[in-house]
């Protein structure tokens, strides 16, 4: 019956169950633990997610050019992602990841469809989707029962994952903001997460920079 119960990773318990939480939450948390990212891109595409988190099943079909993610669609891409967070969620032994940590990947490009713009035939940009996508947070939140902190991290996670790619480059103050956040680790998995699943050739043996160690380097500085 386990697959019937959401699951958190706890670095030192391994995964352990949470019964307290409702039913629609238990389900969302226990079909992203536990499906293949194909299953995954196969559920959103088919709407079987849009109870959850309605505008799903958008981003399939949703195209995002030629220059880069030739991995696929929006929905390919946010099923691959799902599948990095969980391959790499050990890599951190102080990470506490858990549902939260999935939604986020779930919900990060959730406001691609309606953001979309083609510059010019096959440069397609998607301006303000992760402050769109973020605005989003807190009706996902209602819906699935979420506790506040539960909330504040997830919010966190959608609203900044762009900058987590540009890490190498903000500011000292935008820097000092990430890492202030008690879910900077959580944040900088997303972000290996996300650039190993941008391809960008079709083979996928390239990628968008990761910045898994930069984030350490600073973050033991500070």
């Amino acid at each position: 019956m386990q697959g019937l119960f959401p699951l958190t990773w706890h670095p030192r318990n391994g995964l352990i169950l949470l019964r307290t939480l409702n039913h629609m939450r238990q389900k969302l948390f226990s079909l992203l633990f536990h499906s293949t990212n194909e299953q995954l891109a196969q559920a959103i595409r088919g709407g079987e997610l849009e109870a959850f988190v309605p505008g799903l099943s958008l981003m399939s079909g949703c195209s995002q050019g030629n220059l880069q993610h030739f991995e696929g669609d929006v929905n390919a891409h946010t099923a691959l992602v799902i599948a990095k967070q969980k391959e790499h969620k050990e890599e951190d032994p102080q990470l506490y990841f858990d549902g939260i940590d999935l939604l986020a990947g779930l919900m990060h490009d959730l406001e691609k469809p309606a953001t979309r713009t083609e510059i010019e035939p096959g440069v397609v940009k998607f301006p303000g989707h992760e402050a769109k996508a973020a605005l989003r947070v807190a009706e996902v939140a209602s819906r699935l029962s979420l506790t506040s902190p539960e909330e504040e991290k997830l919010y966190f996670l959608v609203s900044e994952h762009g900058n987590a790619h540009h890490f190498p480059i903000l500011s000292l103050e935008q820097i000092e903001k990430l890492l202030r956040s008690p879910y900077w680790r959580n944040l900088r998995l997303l972000q290996k997460a996300d650039a190993e699943s941008c391809y960008l050739n079709m083979e996928g043996t390239k990628t968008l920079p990761v910045h898994w160690e930069l984030f350490d380097k600073v973050s033991f500085g500070k």
